[in-house]
């Protein structure tokens, strides 16, 4: 059996991990830091991510109403403008190709789903307006590599200039090869089992029996947190992780692909069909998602099917030629509030940084640089907005929600080939599923007007999975 010890242990090594490494190093420049996880990765959202750059277009209408995440979005806003010196930090010192950002993001409108995209493509136009982002009107037409079925064609384009990608597999081997120069860090490729935090200096058992122990450890595993949440009795304080499962495809295709990121504004409760370029034809189309309380490794069959299809009727028809080169499942970690758990627990040392959901490869060199910071300067981490031991974040009354849940439910069944009677079903069925919404609040067991869920979580409600946790986070 192993024991080591070092000032700063991370958890963790996807995205938020390996940038908290890389702060902490240039901070710390005679402190040892470790970061353990498996090599490989297994489940990491970012390494399953198409990994886009992309904050604007990920809003939706009323994204901004409330102050919580207005000031989530400043910060991912803010850490846009911090990737360029981030990769370039990383560049000068892997020794591999260099990681570029491919810049540029095509939002497109189209009639695939329900009104919903009208408001959303909107919303992203008048947010971008607000805060002077550039961005420029296509004709759909003039997209290169989209050939859409005719019914699917784009209506309306711009074209997000600011906004991109990053090769995810790409970056993580330049990590790996940056700390490997890197005399400060040690790379562990572990699981680690069990924490200890008694004592100054916290215990991390691994899954080979080996001990690890420092004075400041970083959860950072992603929606693994919550073993570790668990394990040191924080359960009833912090808003509990859960899985959201995102299925993605990596198609090689036999003709001309999108030259720059191509994607629809989010919708029925996730983010639309997009699809981000590689090299020699190959490219990502994203991506489902459904939150579970557990894990499931292997793709769902609905999941690759409504990939498929509608990479094949809304980006190009001809993808019906291409071959499938992987499919990937990864978990995004969703708490029960949606918004992450950023900074120190009441346990001194112990600090989480986790619940991102589809944005903490974006948000991952701002998050690195404010936990260093709190760190060793004592600063609070996103102004404590996002500490983990916390009231669920309320940002909509349960009436909003349940119109938010309708309007992405429907949205949902109009992309899963939804066709009506022409008889007055439309109104019918949007109030059948606010009967269905209506009925999760009833079997939540609470009755406070003032508290929302959100649209993803709403399952999570209606059967039982956020019980637990609700009367601890202040909801009643």
């Amino acid at each position: 059996m192993t024991s080591k010890t070092y000032d700063f242990i991370i958890v963790g090594n996807g995205a938020l991990g390996n940038a908290i490494a890389l702060s902490l190093s240039e901070k710390g420049k005679g402190q040892k830091i470790a970061m353990i996880g498996p090599r490989e990765r297994p489940g990491c959202a970012s390494l399953a991510a198409g990994a886009m750059l992309n904050a604007f277009a990920e809003l939706e209408y009323g994204s901004l109403d409330h102050e919580t995440p207005r000031k989530k979005f400043d910060a991912a806003v803010e850490a846009a403008n911090l990737w360029p010196a981030h990769l370039e930090k990383i560049n000068a010192k892997s020794g591999i190709s260099p990681v570029t950002i491919k810049e540029g993001t095509q939002l497109v409108s189209n009639a695939c789903a329900s009104d919903l995209d009208d408001l959303n493509f909107k919303a992203i136009i008048d947010y971008m307006d607000e805060y002077n982002e550039p961005y420029s009107e296509l004709d759909p037409k003039e997209i290169e590599g989209i050939a859409p079925e005719p019914q699917a064609r784009p209506m309306r384009a711009v074209l997000l200039e600011r906004e991109g990608s990053v090769a995810s597999r790409h970056l993580f081997n330049a990590y790996d090869s940056f700390f490997a120069k890197t005399e400060n860090v040690d790379l562990i490729d572990k699981f680690v089992e069990k924490i200890n935090i008694k004592g100054k200096n916290k215990q991390l058992i691994t899954n080979d029996g080996d001990v690890y122990e420092a004075p400041h450890i970083i959860l950072a595993s992603g929606v693994h947190t919550q073993k570790m949440i668990d394990q040191v009795g924080l359960t009833a304080k912090i808003p509990r992780l859960f899985y959201g499962i995102g299925t993605s495809i990596i198609l090689k295709s036999n003709t001309e692909i999108p030259s720059k990121v191509f994607r629809t504004p989010n919708r029925g409760l996730a983010c639309g069909i997009y699809v981000v370029p590689y090299e020699d034809n190959y490219c990502y189309v994203g991506a489902t998602n459904f939150v579970c309380p557990w894990p499931i490794a292997e793709p769902r069959i609905t999941s690759v099917h409504s990939l498929l299809e509608s990479a094949m009727e809304q980006v190009n028809t001809s993808f019906y030629k291409g071959h499938i080169h992987k499919i990937i499942v990864g978990y995004r970690p969703t708490t029960l509030d949606t918004f992450p758990l950023i900074g120190e627990t009441s346990c001194e040392g112990l600090w989480i940084t986790t619940g991102t959901k589809r944005d903490g490869f974006h948000m991952s060199p701002k998050i690195g640089a404010e936990i260093a910071s709190a760190i060793f300067e004592r600063t609070t981490p996103l102004n404590n907005i996002f500490k983990p031991e916390r009231n669920l974040i309320v940002t909509m009354n349960k009436e909003e929600a349940i119109e938010k849940s309708v309007l992405h439910l429907l949205s949902s069944g109009y992309q899963h080939e939804l066709r009506l009677p022409k008889s007055n079903w439309n109104q019918m069925l949007i109030d059948a599923l606010r009967r269905s919404v209506e009925e999760a609040y009833d079997k939540a067991g609470f009755s406070d007007e003032s508290f929302g869920i959100p649209p993803e979580m709403i399952d999570m409600y209606r059967y039982g999975h956020a019980k637990e946790n609700l009367e601890n986070m202040g909801v009643t």
